[in-house]
């Protein structure tokens, strides 16, 4: 009240704190308690409802009903009414909302309440804009043409990668076709003609050792022995 904002809304009979209702009340009937601020207050219809409330007192109102005995219409409480009226706006809203919310259940709660307020904004927004102009547009195209409007005015172009030689971080070795073949002969060896392998003299994976093979991949012109060290070199970036 210290900030002159009032609620009204329904309650829980057995919730700590209200007073003690009757268990049972006759349709039509109604029972409340106040204290200087708030109303406590439970009516039956064709069902028992419980309301509290600081801006209703416990006064009846004639609704639009008709009561088919006797031609006369029905009395409400006053609060039941209003809240009623109401809640039928704020179930108009949710209505709306729910053909086109960008609320997803896998979205942490935090985020649910950030888009439930976007989608909120959006529909304020697309209230104001009919009003303001009497256009008859969608609120699905109306968030359409923000969402392009926005995007129009804040988008940056992307970088696209520039074509050209392949970096170190893909060497020929791993990316082209290689077979081995056997290392030429020399005339001082002959068909014994061998090299060191490149793979057993410089593995970071292993023990370093010196190996000789007859064996190389002529593309990389790299002595390698057939097994593992020619399938290594040309599959693993750190061999």
């Amino acid at each position: 009240q210290s900030n002159r904002t009032n609620a009204c809304g329904t309650v829980r009979i057995n919730r700590k704190g209200l007073p003690s209702f009757k268990k049972k009340l006759k349709k039509g009937e109604m029972q409340s308690f106040h204290t200087n601020s708030l109303l406590a207050l439970k009516w039956c219809d064709k069902r028992e409802v419980s309301m509290l409330t600081t801006m209703h007192g416990p006064e009846m109102q004639d609704s639009d009903k008709v009561d088919r005995a006797t031609g006369e219409k029905k009395k409400k409480p006053a609060c039941v009414l209003e809240y009623t009226k109401k809640m039928g706006l704020v179930d108009r809203v949710d209505m709306q909302l729910s053909f086109s919310e960008s609320i997803r259940k896998t979205l942490k709660w935090n985020k649910k309440f950030f888009f439930h307020l976007l989608d909120m904004t959006l529909l304020n927004a697309f209230i104001l804009y009919r009003e303001r102009t009497g256009t008859p547009v969608k609120l699905a195209v109306f968030r359409k043409k923000v969402a392009t409007q926005i995007l129009e005015k804040y988008q940056t172009e992307i970088q696209r990668p520039r074509r050209g030689r392949r970096t170190t971080d893909n060497p020929l070795r791993l990316t082209a076709r290689h077979f081995p073949e056997r290392v030429p002969q020399t005339s001082a060896q002959g068909s014994r003609t061998q090299r060191r392998c490149h793979v057993c003299a410089n593995t970071t994976r292993r023990t370093k050792r010196r190996a000789d093979t007859r064996f190389m991949c002529a593309v990389c012109d790299k002595a390698l022995c057939v097994d593992p060290c020619f399938k290594e070199y040309h599959t693993l970036k750190f061999y």
